[in-house]
């Protein structure tokens, strides 16, 4: 059985909205590490999987047939997941917004002296949390207007994701099943607006989408991506 391990993953403002919804069951992310470019193959050796060889799990490359009667064929590990295996489970960072602090009476008044801290998000205005407890000793978090994911504390969080499955793909081999796993409507549904797309306007919004959150690595440049399958907790 895989081991359950507890570690963030940053949002977007889309997923963020998309995730508690039930309407995102898949993640993208770069791949950071060098990909061979001569490489036949690149895939992910899954941990809960019998490791022939002593192979690491993670990231690994190909080329032909690594054996004897091929020495120009090789088969190299390139490193380790950063987002875990299955089994993993991930708490969500996502930008925020402190509300203020009350005491503990369910719709009592916001006050500086209290027992509750009480929190939103920006993807979902509405769904104001309270927290029990004080979290005055942070004041740096604490400024009107949204505060960045990436200073949410793990008692913020209000997703927790397990890994279903991780794999890897370039990017224009994205599928537009990827797509509605992804958050988006399937073919023909209706965007989050109202509007209807063609199949291929579809793919130029979540390429755009995409090029907004990672400039660095545009759709353009094919880039290799993390595909994670996940559940919400």
């Amino acid at each position: 059985m895989p081991t359950t391990e507890m570690q963030s993953i940053i949002l977007t403002p889309h997923e963020a909205a998309a995730i508690p919804e039930g309407g995102q069951r898949l993640l993208l992310r770069v791949v950071t590490t060098e990909i061979p470019a001569d490489a036949d193959e690149v895939f992910v050796w899954p941990r809960h999987e019998v490791l022939p060889h002593h192979r690491n799990p993670g990231l690994w490359a190909r080329k032909g047939d690594a054996n004897e009667d091929n020495l120009d064929g090789w088969i190299r590990f390139l490193g380790k997941s950063p987002y875990g295996h299955p089994g993993y489970r991930l708490w969500c960072r996502e930008t925020w917004q402190y509300r203020g602090t009350r005491n503990d009476q369910p719709n009592g008044p916001l006050t500086d002296d209290c027992t509750q801290t009480v929190i939103s998000y920006a993807a979902a205005p509405d769904a104001v949390r309270t927290i029990d407890g004080s979290f005055k000793e942070s004041p740096n978090w604490f400024s009107e207007g949204n505060i960045s994911s990436t200073h949410m504390p793990r008692w913020a969080s209000r997703t927790t994701i397990e890994i279903v499955e991780v794999r890897v793909k370039q990017f224009q081999n994205i599928t537009f099943e990827d797509i509605a796993a992804g958050g988006f409507p399937p073919d023909n549904g209706p965007m989050r607006d109202g509007t209807r797309l063609t199949a291929n306007g579809r793919l130029m919004v979540f390429a755009e989408m995409w090029d907004d959150n990672n400039p660095k690595h545009p759709a353009a440049s094919n880039p290799w991506v993390w595909a994670l399958t996940f559940k919400v907790m």
